[in-house]
């Protein structure tokens, strides 16, 4: 469960790459059109040059562009599918871990700190600490999955749009899709986030304290 939620997040991470390779593809572009300028040969050459054979090349450049970005939309929607298909998967699985593990670490650390069970003191402290190590995993998994699937964002908004607002709607609809982030979710009850984590680990406190006002009266 924790290999899928890495996969996934490392093709997210992938995407920006891709994306920030823009920036990197325009960039030297630019700086070979620029040398080349700066070169008697290169210079008298596009004097003599005609406007439909530049036009022609730009149009060229463009639909690569074009082509390019078509290929990183398709990618983004085919790991949004992916998600989809990891959400219907695990999301049983990860309310029944995350019910469990909520009820045995409360319960754990009330037999702990009671001394209930003296002898075995060892045993429930390396158990409590696996309920506890176990969900941090998991919220931990989800909230990078969640980071990697916002970079998207920002990689397609950093990169040079402004110099070819042709392919702007393209852009657009990258930003778009890209501002909801993916989240798995434990059943539609629990966000698997590090702020679920932080929320269970209040929620077992309180019911330590409930379980110690009993056990004290």
């Amino acid at each position: 469960m924790l290999g899928l939620m890495y996969h996934t997040a490392s093709h997210f991470s992938m995407l920006v790459d891709l994306i920030e390779d823009i920036n990197i593809i325009f960039s030297t572009k630019k700086e070979s059109e620029q040398h080349c300028l700066h070169t008697p040969q290169r210079k008298q050459y596009r004097d003599e040059r005609h406007a439909e054979d530049e036009s022609d090349e730009e149009s060229q450049h463009l639909a690569q562009l074009h082509k390019y970005l078509t290929s990183c939309i398709k990618y983004h929607q085919e790991i949004i599918g992916l998600c989809k298909q990891i959400e219907d998967f695990l999301s049983p699985m990860l309310l029944i871990i995350f019910v469990f593990s909520e009820a045995l670490m409360c319960l754990s650390t009330f037999r702990l700190a009671y001394g209930f069970a003296d002898d075995e003191s060892l045993k429930f402290l390396m158990s409590g600490s696996c309920f506890y190590v176990w969900l941090l995993s998991f919220c931990w998994a989800g909230e990078y999955l969640t980071e990697q699937s916002l970079a998207v964002e920002k990689a397609i908004y950093g990169c040079p749009w402004y110099k070819h607002l042709q392919t702007m709607h393209d852009i657009k609809f990258v930003i778009m899709r890209a501002q909801k982030p993916i989240q798995l979710t434990a059943g539609k009850f629990y966000n698997v986030s590090l702020e679920t984590y932080l929320q269970i680990a209040n929620t077992v406190y309180a019911y330590y304290t409930l379980l110690k006002n009993v056990a004290d009266s």
